[in-house]
């Protein structure tokens, strides 16, 4: 995307934040504090690809471990169109330093406080954050901090692990599926019914099987078909003749007349020389 789309994505998230926080106080909805600007975006301005961004929420660092949605999250994006932006969005606890090891000197765009900080959004703008981005940790504090994000990994693995199992156990199949009706172990298998729809709504008598109508007049194209016999009868009134019909007509007429040519030949007197 274009270095202003990536600006305007941004923009629109902090004006839509504020819109959901004056929505807090009549619905329930995640509390997000701030939206702060990290990753590409920060640079010097050229196209991108994704935009990032740092959320902050008012929950504990607990509940809001690294790369995971905290409750709540999936409305708020759907409520602030985040889903539907070219946006990449990190939850983070407001109870604990924005900042870890790939959130590198944040800069705030919006806060519950203050609103929009129109003078970062600008300096992001042009391409010189710097002095709007938050300072960098020393080594100790570093060292810190990664040793607590890497105790609120651990904890949520465990415990997610664990609900997994529990759901494993009650349903082999897994929590989220249903067994299936047919083909189960100790159940008949129903026979499949092959009358049509139309029938089967309508109540009328089932359809014969294929085996059991009778063969077309004129002859099937099927190997192994009886071979139709010839019609010589003449046909229904209304009904056209089919061509074979009408060559056994026209045979049986040809025959009987010079039958009947034969028969005036022997009776007739021969005359006197």
């Amino acid at each position: 995307m274009k270095w202003t789309t990536a600006i305007g994505h941004v923009h629109g998230l902090a004006e839509r934040c504020a819109d959901v926080a004056e929505l807090s106080s009549t619905i329930q909805t995640l509390s997000v504090t701030g939206p702060g600007a990290v990753g590409d975006i920060l640079g010097t301005p050229r196209d991108l690809d994704w935009v990032t961004v740092a959320l902050v929420v008012d929950l504990p660092a607990a509940e809001v471990p690294w790369l995971c949605s905290p409750h709540g999250s999936q409305h708020w994006s759907q409520a602030t169109r985040l889903s539907k932006n070219p946006v990449t969005a990190r939850w983070r606890s407001a109870h604990a330093p924005v900042w870890n090891h790939r959130i590198v000197r944040p800069v705030l765009i919006w806060d519950l406080a203050g609103g929009l900080r129109q003078n970062a959004l600008d300096a992001v703008r042009e391409g010189c954050s710097a002095d709007f981005a938050l300072p960098a940790p020393s080594p100790d504090e570093f060292r810190a901090r990664m040793a607590d994000e890497l105790a609120i990994s651990a904890a949520a693995l465990a415990a997610r692990t664990a609900d997994y199992e529990a759901a494993l156990e009650q349903n082999p199949l897994g929590a989220d599926r249903r067994p299936p009706v047919r083909g189960r172990p100790g159940l008949p298998r129903r026979p499949r019914d092959t009358t049509p729809p139309a029938r089967r709504l309508s109540g009328g008598p089932p359809r014969r099987p294929r085996s059991a109508r009778r063969p077309s007049p004129t002859g099937s194209r099927h190997v192994g078909a009886p071979t139709p016999r010839p019609c010589t009868s003449p046909p229904a009134p209304g009904r056209r003749p089919s061509s074979h019909a009408l060559h056994a007509r026209i045979g049986e007429q040809l025959l009987r007349g010079r039958i009947a040519a034969g028969q005036r030949l022997a009776v007739r007197p021969m005359s006197s020389s």
